[in-house]
């Protein structure tokens, strides 16, 4: 059997390749048996998945994308000729200030070269957003994307999925990014679930002298601790230990009613107004304004002259309005 380029690229051949199907549909039927959800597109999963796992919820996803996606072909007779399209252009490291630099030698050759710059959005990933964005279709409160027939991943998931049903490989670690003025070695680690915090900081040189606040994730969605007795979860991202030049440690002052919260919120909501009725213990007003439809990005106490914590506040409505729900059942 003569070797094939394909199969010197990787490094198997046809019956090495069916022991690898075989293998993979071993680890997919395992996987099926511990999943409590199963996406799918036909009637042919959804059979075999109720086969395997009877207890497990089948959803439906064989259409993704608005049908303006699939429509019309690519015509290089139709591309706008010598465009360069940047992506975060206010983002200096993504290089804009190069491309700018070597615009001038580029018009020598192409004089009509274009140059499209585009500045970065922030929530970029939020799950609600992409999917109403690409199919059109609206996230219900209290439900999930997998019942308007929709499934977000993003890298990190895709890859543990990858490893546990190609590899039968259980996702047991997890890439960090230590950063901040507050540490004194930043770096991007791999961590075993289930490391203590307190360790990851000591392999990093320890905390700075200056160091008043670490945060668990990012600077926007992060939450603050109050220790370092935390260990490392399988959706942990990061961790941040601030200086007092990185944090605001003035105090919150009374809303001056300037609507930035309002206007940054991308969910349309109107948070001075969910903090107000959270404070005073008024849940169900919270609730009426929309607390459980916030997402908790950040923006709005980003965005707030006051400083006020208003993300706290609307979480902590979002905690006491289920607890109600859940009193009432």
């Amino acid at each position: 059997e003569k070797e094939t380029l394909r199969d010197m690229l990787k490094s198997d051949n046809i019956k090495e390749q069916q022991d690898k199907f075989v293998k993979r549909g071993e680890n997919e039927i395992e996987a099926i048996k511990l999943a409590g959800n199963v996406t799918g597109r036909t009637d042919w999963d959804k059979k075999y998945t109720n086969e395997y796992n009877p207890d497990a919820k089948y959803y439906f996803m064989n259409e993704t994308l608005r049908s303006n996606f699939y429509e019309g072909s690519w015509d290089f007779e139709k591309c706008e000729k010598h465009s360069l399209f940047a992506s975060q252009g206010d983002y200096p490291i993504k290089g804009l200030h190069v491309l700018l630099k070597v615009l001038p030698k580029i018009k020598e050759e192409y004089p009509d070269v274009k140059l499209y710059a585009l500045k970065k959005q922030y929530p970029m990933g939020s799950e609600k957003q992409l999917i109403y964005v690409t199919t059109g279709r609206k996230v219900p409160v209290g439900k999930m994307p997998f019942d308007v027939g929709c499934c977000v991943q993003n890298v990190k998931t895709a890859l543990a999925v990858y490893n546990a049903v190609e590899e039968n490989k259980p996702l047991t670690e997890t890439v960090m990014t230590v950063s901040g003025r507050g540490i004194v070695s930043p770096k991007n680690l791999r961590v075993a679930i289930g490391t203590p915090y307190s360790e990851i900081i000591e392999y990093c040189g320890g905390k700075t002298v200056n160091t008043v606040k670490i945060v668990a994730g990012g600077p926007m969605m992060g939450k603050a601790l109050a220790n370092l007795d935390s260990y490392v979860g399988k959706t942990d991202s990061g961790i941040l230990c601030l200086s007092s030049a990185e944090t605001a440690l003035t105090l919150p002052s009374n809303c001056i009613n300037c609507g930035l919260c309002s206007k940054n919120c991308p969910m349309r909501l109107m948070p001075m107004y969910i903090e107000s009725y959270a404070l005073s213990g008024n849940f169900v007003e919270a609730e009426r304004y929309g607390a459980l439809n916030c997402i908790e990005c950040g923006l709005c106490a980003y965005n707030c002259p006051a400083k006020r914590a208003l993300v706290q506040s609307i979480s902590l409505a979002k905690s006491k309005i289920r607890e109600i729900k859940n009193g009432n059942k």
